[in-house]
């Protein structure tokens, strides 16, 4: 730091230049508009697979989620089939802020994914996305948790993904993204830094839900109620750009500013079940009790969705148990391992049944390496009946992308969906729900409209330039 004795981190969850630069020439956007053109700006790669956990985690760590050990929102259990929801403690590599307050140097965190639980640091972090209450520590200094409840009156801790109503989403957010612009000019002017870092995480959950309303061209696009919405994501940008507008005017003349995403952002309207597809080829068999588990399993993960249901979910039931607990248990339960080769994990990758490595593996050691290979050439072969376009671009084995001691951790096979094409039909989600109303492995990603690309933003910016 001899040239720059502060540094600044601003994360926009989501932005993608496809969404940024109309906005940018048209004058929409003016505090960005002065960062790109004072300062240096480019596209930022993301991880394999692009999402918050993995990016975010990767991003702290500066390593590749084989050395960091987070491969997605869920972890696999030590032993057995089950699956948890995975948190701070699940990264297994050092992080940015713990090797700086190290040299003495103090940090700031605020709502940065996958700090919760929160850490000791030479400085101070306030936790935000998967952390359960304000009834819990989401703070270090465990104090600052008191002068941020004091302060608001009732205090968020993210942004949201309710699909309940789009109207109720946007307040949401809204609010959310006021309270974290609040919380961090108070930080900034009242705690000693060094390093301060945070995420806006209102731009991602905001484009899964609204891009179809800003595309005529998307199959999702309803004209009698876009007009509702379609000028929603550009008002949260401006928001943004205000909120960003005033921190740069607190900051020493000697700050650099790193303004970031953790992915891209592009239109997307199908879904691929991948179970299906392996159901369907015979290597994925449900039990007796399949049918019924597997339904109610997709029932709570779009039940999970709707804000007072998961609030009823944590007065019946414990503390520990998340909607991932309860999907993991029906999950499990509903497949007949004692017949399944291969499924696709609620971790996002198919994994083979080996023995040897699972409690009732049947794939034999010797059969793993050629099973992978055919199930990557026949996933890859795969294609919409209606627009014969592949919903998938690239098919990996683990060990292609990840690599480091806890790579053995991550599914045998990373599924890359289609995420870069222009129309927005040609795009697709993954999705592990045990699909049994019908034998097509295709289906709409209704409600979503948008889905991560690989492809971010960054832009470094100093006065000093």
């Amino acid at each position: 730091m001899d040239k720059y004795a502060k540094v600044v981190v601003i994360g926009l969850d989501g932005a993608d230049w496809r969404l940024l630069n109309p906005w940018l020439r048209n004058g929409e956007l003016p505090t960005l508009a002065r960062l790109v053109s004072e300062g240096t700006a480019g596209k930022l790669r993301s991880t394999i697979r692009p999402e918050s956990s993995v990016a975010w985690s990767s991003f702290s760590t500066g390593v590749n989620p084989g050395k960091h050990g987070v491969f997605g929102f869920v972890e696999r259990a030590a032993k057995g089939y089950s699956f948890r929801l995975a948190n701070a403690s699940s990264i297994r590599a050092r992080r940015f802020w713990d090797l700086l307050g190290e040299q003495g140097l103090k940090v700031g965190m605020l709502n940065i994914p996958f700090t919760y639980p929160p850490s000791p640091v030479n400085g101070f972090m306030v936790a935000g996305m998967l952390t359960p209450g304000t009834d819990v520590t989401f703070t270090y200094p465990k104090e600052l948790q008191q002068q941020l409840l004091g302060r608001f009156e009732s205090y968020l801790l993210d942004a949201g993904d309710s699909a309940e109503e789009k109207s109720a989403l946007v307040e949401h957010v809204c609010a959310y993204t006021r309270q974290q612009r609040e919380t961090a000019l108070l930080l900034l002017q009242e705690q000693p830094w060094d390093c301060f870092a945070m995420v806006f995480t209102g731009p991602d959950r905001l484009q899964h839900f609204l891009w179809a309303d800003l595309d005529p061209q998307h199959p999702l696009h309803n004209p009698e109620t876009a007009h509702r919405f379609d000028h929603a994501l550009l008002e949260h940008y401006q928001a943004l750009d205000g909120a960003i507008a005033r921190i740069l005017d607190g900051l020493p003349s000697d700050t650099l500013v790193l303004l970031m995403s953790d992915h891209g952002f592009n239109g997307c309207a199908r879904k691929f079940y991948a179970n299906q597809w392996l159901r369907n080829r015979g290597l994925l068999k449900l039990s007796e009790r399949g049918n019924w588990q597997s339904g109610a399993a997709s029932l709570l993960s779009r039940l999970g969705s709707v804000r007072w249901l998961r609030r009823l979910k944590r007065a019946i039931f414990p503390d520990r148990w998340s909607s991932t607990d309860l999907r993991s248990v029906m999950f499990t339960q509903a497949i007949d391992w004692s017949r399944t080769k291969a499924y696709f994990g609620l971790d996002g990758g198919v994994r083979i049944n080996l023995q040897g490595r699972e409690p009732e593996g049947i794939v034999h050691p010797d059969k793993y390496d050629a099973l992978r290979q055919e199930l990557r050439q026949a996933l890859l072969a795969v294609t919409h009946p209606e627009t014969k376009q592949p919903p998938l671009s690239n098919v990996f084995l683990r060990e292609e992308v990840y690599h480091g001691r806890f790579a053995g951790r991550a599914p045998d096979l990373i599924l890359e969906p289609q995420r870069d094409n222009r129309a927005a039909a040609h795009n697709f989600v993954l999705d592990s729900s045990l699909k049994t109303d019908r034998a097509s492995p295709f289906g709409s990603s209704a409600p979503r409209s948008g889905n991560h690309t690989l492809d971010g933003i960054l832009i470094a910016w100093s006065r000093r330039g």
